[in-house]
Formats: structure tokens, C-alpha cells, sequence
């Protein structure tokens, strides 16, 4: 996913878990070191996404700190006319 973006931001914080110290946090206890970054097991912008994606549903939390990733997500199968659909569901964490 994104690295950074506006919705990390400005949505995550100590209420949610995802303050930008957390998400670092995840990320270490999910990595083995930092090359495993680029793999498309985390990283699935690193994946071919513009053939054979299976059909799916993309559902955005509007306060979601990740929110701009599933945004990205589903604009990127969308413009390579993969089966998608993206839902954002307002007021939602």
C-alpha cells in the first residue's frame, strides 16, 4: 500500500490504533527486513493488476486511515477494466 497519503495523515490516531508510529510498528512485526517491502504479498501494487483480477468488492470507511489506499486501489483495477466495485460507507471508522 501507500506509504504515506492525506487520509493517514489526518484520520489515524491513539483511538484507532493507527497513529503513524503504530502502522511503523505493524509493519516491523510483519517484515522480516526491509527488502520484504517490496514484495507483492505486502505490497500488492507490486502485483499485475491490469489482467486476470479476480472480481472484487472494495469497501471505504470514511474515517478510515487507510482510506486513500482503497481509493487507489479500486481507481487502479478500474482504469485497467478489472471486475471491481467500491462502496465508501459514510461516518464509518
Amino acid at each position: 500500500g501507500l506509504r504515506d497519503s492525506v487520509t493517514r495523515r489526518l484520520l489515524g490516531g491513539v483511538w484507532d490504533g493507527l497513529t503513524q508510529q503504530d502502522l511503523q510498528m505493524y509493519e516491523e512485526a510483519y517484515l522480516s527486513n526491509d527488502a520484504d517491502r517490496e514484495s507483492p504479498y505486502y505490497c500488492l501494487f507490486n502485483n499485475d493488476l491490469t489482467r486476470e483480477v479476480p472480481p472484487c468488492f472494495i469497501a471505504g470507511a470514511e474515517f478510515d486511515p487507510l482510506l486513500d489506499d482503497s481509493r487507489l486501489l479500486y481507481q487502479t483495477l478500474a482504469a485497467h477494466q478489472q471486475p471491481c466495485e467500491f462502496k465508501l460507507y459514510p461516518g464509518t471508522l
